[in-house]
């Protein structure tokens, strides 16, 4: 029976693929789980309109991410910590903490997006990657001050 899998299913199926796979396994597992459809006319007609409404959010979410790499790479991110003498930080500047002030600053990023090694512990200049989507990665100009 020629299938069309919705989604991925491990080891080789990937979403889109048509394929040929028993009436049993069909039947009992990929129809009652939504993983795939029947291989008709009709539904090969209504999962290439949906390819293709998939394929236009993911280029429009794509360029959005773009233009807010562009957006980070040309923002400094300012913060005023309590340090030491040797500008060592009563505390530390996190993930979460970066994302606040970027969001003060108009700029929607969640902290998860942010990596950060580890979190910053001292007065200086630091360059931060914000992992936007998988394939784009924007850099992050973070300065701490005392204060």
């Amino acid at each position: 029976m020629k299938v069309i899998f919705l989604t991925e299913v491990p080891p080789d199926a990937k979403a889109g693929k048509i394929a040929e796979v028993s009436r049993g396994y069909a039947r009992n597992f990929l129809f009652p789980r939504r993983l795939a459809l029947p291989a008709s006319p009709a539904n090969l007609k209504r999962w290439e309109a949906e390819r293709l409404r998939y394929e236009r959010r993911r280029l429009e979410r794509h360029q959005t991410m773009e233009a807010l790499a562009g957006q980070l790479a040309q923002t400094t991110c300012r913060l005023q910590r309590r340090a030491g003498e040797q500008g060592k930080l009563f505390g530390a500047v996190t993930a979460a903490d970066l994302a606040e002030a970027l969001a003060a600053q108009g700029i929607p990023i969640e902290k998860r997006a942010i990596r950060l090694d580890k979190p910053l512990k001292a007065v200086g200049t630091y360059t931060v990657e914000v992992h936007l989507s998988r394939e784009l990665t924007a850099t992050l100009q973070v300065e701490i001050a005392h204060g």
